[in-house]
């Protein structure tokens, strides 16, 4: 629900997320999250919904969003001075192979994602892993380790929707990679589509910020948001990190 903050000029509201009880005919007993007197849009619910999402704002819609965003920032480790540029640029041949698994999958051609995944593997093949040391040596196997192991499944299925689920897995350690190590002369939008993997979300990698959901291809073309940028300058949003004791609110004017 968003909630009404008192006493301010401009109209502002909180996201605030309540614990319903039974059903009561049509309505629902509130049993946390509210406090007898406050009061809770009923009507335009979904404007200010978008205009919280616009303001990279906790939402409805992206509510485990920003959790999420928000632990990753917190967890991962940050490579990214130590390592080499050419690691950097052979990490960056992965993601464009990568980025043309992408486009297969928004197609719905489970034949060009299989061709897509062996062209990925080969450049994952091309990366050396002499070139980092001692833990960010570690982390990199690890993530390698993933990537291999979900694109070579993609590779062998002839099955779109499995290799839409292991093209998840595969997305979040291709994310966790280039957060960690950075990247060289590209700007890459980690973008989010909540409807995905059950509804639990599920999150890839682009290098248009317009969105072109690679889980549901034409059926849901549009839907997701933009959750983070990554470039060659800057890591990503993890200096700004989010609590979910932070309070954030959106203003109408």
């Amino acid at each position: 629900m968003y909630v009404q903050i008192p006493d301010l000029d401009i109209p502002s509201f909180s996201f605030r997320e309540v614990t319903l009880g039974e059903s009561v005919g049509d309505q629902y007993q509130i049993l946390g999250g509210l406090q007898a007197g406050e009061q809770v849009v009923v009507n335009g619910a979904f404007v200010i919904d978008a205009a919280a999402q616009l303001n990279n704002i906790g939402s409805m819609m992206n509510r485990n969003v920003m959790l999420k965003k928000a632990k990753k920032s917190q967890t991962l480790p940050d490579y990214t001075a130590s390592t080499p540029d050419l690691f950097k640029q052979q990490l960056n041949g992965v993601s464009i192979a990568y980025l043309a698994l992408n486009e297969s999958l928004v197609s719905s051609s489970k034949n060009e994602a299989s061709a897509a995944a062996v062209e990925l593997l080969k450049q994952l093949s091309n990366v050396d892993m002499a070139l980092v040391k001692d833990e960010a040596h570690s982390y990199w196997k690890d993530q390698a380790n993933a990537i291999k192991s979900h694109t070579t499944t993609i590779s062998k299925s002839d099955d779109l929707e499995k290799q839409r689920d292991q093209f998840r897995f595969l997305s979040d350690a291709l994310i966790n990679s280039i957060t960690v190590f950075g990247i060289t002369d590209q700007t890459y939008y980690i973008q989010h589509c909540p409807m995905a993997n059950n509804n639990k979300g599920a999150n890839w990698i682009s290098k248009d910020p317009k969105i072109k959901n690679p889980y549901y291809g034409e059926k849901m073309l549009t839907c997701g948001t933009n959750l983070d940028t990554l470039t060659s300058t800057n890591r990503n949003a993890k200096d700004i990190k989010e609590t979910p004791s932070q309070k954030k609110f959106i203003t109408i004017k």
